[in-house]
């Protein structure tokens, strides 16, 4: 782990899609994940943006399927076309277990300042065909399945 020292941040936006949001069920294509695309445009007096995101992933549909290939990418052109920023990409899971976890994920990616205005999302896709989850999705202690909100934090440091 590394640290700015004396850094502060500035120009939060925070992100969370209150109303209207639906679980995403993940496949082994690449697909947004929803609720996790804003837009920014940074100060080039800044060290770096600091682009975080807290979510959870589910294994069902398919069993022992966590298997969470996520990634972050940019577009220079209002989202008509989007590129993974190198670097960005994260495998996390677990397999073979037979208690189907449910996982808190907290993805946090730096990235140099940048001129005008870029939008960001995350991206994912499941390891295999046969390893499918849902995003957006927990089962409490109590045994109940409920909904977990994606939240998008972006500022500069």
């Amino acid at each position: 782990m590394s640290y700015i020292r004396g850094a502060s941040q500035s120009n939060m936006q925070v992100v969370t899609n209150s109303t209207g949001y639906s679980t995403q069920t993940m496949g082994s294509t690449l697909a947004a994940i929803t609720g996790t695309e804003v837009t920014y445009t940074s100060s080039l007096s800044s060290l770096g943006v600091v682009y975080e995101c807290n979510y959870t992933i589910y294994w069902n549909p398919d069993g022992m399927g966590s298997y969470h290939c996520v990634r972050l990418q940019e577009s220079t052109d209002d989202g008509s076309t989007w590129s993974t920023i190198t670097g960005s990409e994260v495998l996390e899971g677990t397999y073979g277990e037979s208690d189907y976890d449910c996982f808190c994920v907290h993805f946090k990616h730096r990235l140099e300042p940048w001129t005008g205005s870029k939008k960001l999302r995350l991206a994912a896709r499941s390891y295999a065909s046969s390893m499918d989850y849902t995003i957006g999705k927990c089962y409490t202690a109590g045994a109940s399945t409920i909904k977990s909100l994606p939240q998008v934090f972006i500022y500069e440091v």
